[in-house]
């Protein structure tokens, strides 16, 4: 059960995401970089210092060993589980970059399934939030191109549909990715 969880959890997330992108695209950049420093950056930052804390404080108990210096790298190393916050920062960022070139919800589509295609040709050694953002700019741009389907010509959807068609559309995603991946399906443990 926790492998089929597992197969699509982040690729939902970052559909979800790209379904309320619309509304964060309506900011001005100055705005959009506030919410975003607001609701992602420091609940990284201060989720990543309790946690780091916290395992100094039970060395030699854990698994997962980490020095007083994991606290100076954290900016551009996520620790464990919260990479996706990278990820989460950095593809919003370039969905606004876009956003400001004038793409259209399917150029972001387009763009989005282009950098997929291409993340299998990136340098081994390329830092792993920049790997994970061609991963899952695809689920995001997907998620771009059905809000704009879903929001622009039915104004009252039932939020049970809603539901149900995000998860729907998310596991029919994966399993299109899945069938001709050739990136591991945004496994961090990969990258850890």
């Amino acid at each position: 059960t926790v492998e089929w969880i597992y197969a699509f959890h982040m690729q939902a997330f970052f559909f979800i995401s790209g379904l309320l992108s619309q509304q964060s695209s309506r900011r001005t950049a100055r705005a959009f970089l506030a919410v975003k420093l607001r609701t992602i950056v420091y609940p990284y930052f201060l989720w990543s210092t309790i946690q780091i804390l916290l395992m100094l404080a039970a060395a030699g108990k854990i698994t997962h060993e980490v020095s007083w210096l994991d606290l100076l790298t954290i900016a551009y190393h996520p620790i464990l589980q919260v990479w996706f916050l990278h990820a989460l920062f950095a593809i919003p960022v370039v969905f606004a970059v876009l956003r400001m070139l004038r793409f259209s919800p399917s150029a972001i589509l387009a763009f989005s399934i282009a950098l997929y295609r291409l993340g299998p040709f990136l340098p081994a050694d390329t830092w792993s939030p920049i790997r994970w953002v061609f991963k899952g700019m695809i689920y995001f741009g997907v998620g771009v191109a059905a809000a704009r389907a879903t929001f622009t010509g039915a104004v009252n959807v039932p939020g049970k549909w809603l539901a149900v068609s995000t998860v729907a559309c998310t596991a029919l995603l994966t399993l299109g990715v899945w069938s001709f991946a050739p990136l591991e399906l945004l496994d961090n443990n990969a990258d850890a």
